[in-house]
């Protein structure tokens, strides 16, 4: 039996169908060919590993919108009266690497805010190190929660460069096909 373009595309395109033909009797496969397999394939790991990079763009985003927050949150801290200290977040785009980080911001001799990072464990910020750094206890407990979204983005984010980094590692993944 020799299958249409059309059908064969229908194939390539239901993981249902194409495990089907790959278990049927091989002359069902007669006039499959494996150069369009192979492309296919192909495209796919690329669609995969744009949506891992898009993935991983929303994960920054999304550590930008927590940092964004806890910075809301420490302004509200004035407003209702509230001490707040010299603990300030960050999130940017290090080397393609999402860097999110707590640092002291303090005002230098000439009056501008200088801030100098806090250094962080494998796991991230303890909440012991955090509250030395805050003021008080609501400034702490933003910091703690915030944090904890960080560490959880970290791990993401680690894992969604690890698939990449796997995906491309696949030599279909970038070589044409050989004969």
């Amino acid at each position: 039996m020799t299958l249409s373009n059309e059908e064969l595309n229908g194939i390539l395109n239901d993981g249902r169908k194409a495990l089907a033909l790959a278990e049927a009797h091989h002359s069902e496969r007669q006039g499959v060919d494996y150069k369009l397999v192979v492309k296919e394939t192909q495209r796919m790991l690329k669609r995969i590993d744009e949506q891992l990079k898009r993935a991983y763009m929303l994960s920054y985003l999304e550590a930008k919108c927590y940092c964004d927050e806890y910075l809301e949150g420490k302004n509200s801290l004035g407003d209702l009266g509230e001490s707040y200290g010299y603990l300030h977040s960050r999130v940017e785009l290090n080397k393609g690497t999402i860097d999110a980080y707590f640092q002291e911001r303090r005002p230098s001799d000439y009056g501008k805010m200088k801030g100098s990072r806090i250094k962080k464990g494998a796991e991230g910020y303890t909440e012991k190190t955090l509250r030395k750094y805050a003021s008080g206890e609501y400034e702490a407990e933003m910091a703690i929660m915030t944090e904890e979204h960080y560490q959880r983005i970290r791990k993401q984010a680690e894992t969604i460069k690890l698939l990449q980094r796997k995906i491309r590692s696949i030599v279909i993944f970038t070589d044409d096909v050989k004969n």
